[in-house]
């Protein structure tokens, strides 16, 4: 399942539990952009009651279709 696209950066209150993979996961269908989140957070601990900014991830539609695909003959 992809999720919904977004175009503005996303505000994220983080929860007990969470990481990054976890919240790529959340956002983007895909862990391998949780450095997206990284970078945009100054690679923050996580800590439980602080937001994170998630940014949009222009084109990530296609890529995740490039990735699901990729392999296949």
């Amino acid at each position: 399942m992809i999720p919904e696209l977004f175009m503005e950066d996303q505000e994220y209150t983080i929860i007990k539990g969470d990481t990054y993979t976890s919240i790529a996961r959340k956002f983007y269908g895909d862990v391998i952009c949780r450095k997206e989140i990284m970078k945009a957070n100054d690679y923050i601990d996580l800590l439980e009651g602080e937001t994170l900014i998630i940014p949009p991830l222009i084109g990530f539609e296609e890529y995740t279709f490039a990735r699901k695909d990729k392999g296949k003959t």
